[in-house]
């Protein structure tokens, strides 16, 4: 994977800010939804489906040590798709 397979990727917590969400509350729909498991991680179908993305991430302990983690995000397909569903179901777009 290049940066390029996530230039045109927002997080999950950029389109909540966007649109006038909040990030939890669409993080809780998109679980609701089963778009999201319970640990926030999307199921495959979304992914290859070209809705989502998982984009590796890097922090490290005080003493140095580093942790990967895996961030969500949205493909413009899949931002369209989610803003979508929130609208249909929760009327706020």
């Amino acid at each position: 994977m290049t940066s390029t397979d996530f230039a045109d990727t927002a997080s999950i917590g950029t389109i909540a800010k966007a649109e006038g969400i909040g990030q939890n509350r669409l993080f809780k729909f998109l679980r609701d939804q089963k778009i999201l498991m319970h640990n926030n991680l999307p199921y495959q179908r979304f992914i290859d489906e070209g809705y989502l993305k998982l984009l590796p991430q890097q922090w490290k302990t005080p003493d140095g040590i580093p942790h990967t983690y895996w961030k969500v995000v949205a493909t413009p397909k899949g931002r369209d798709y989610i803003m979508r569903l929130v609208d249909a179901k929760l009327g706020l777009f």
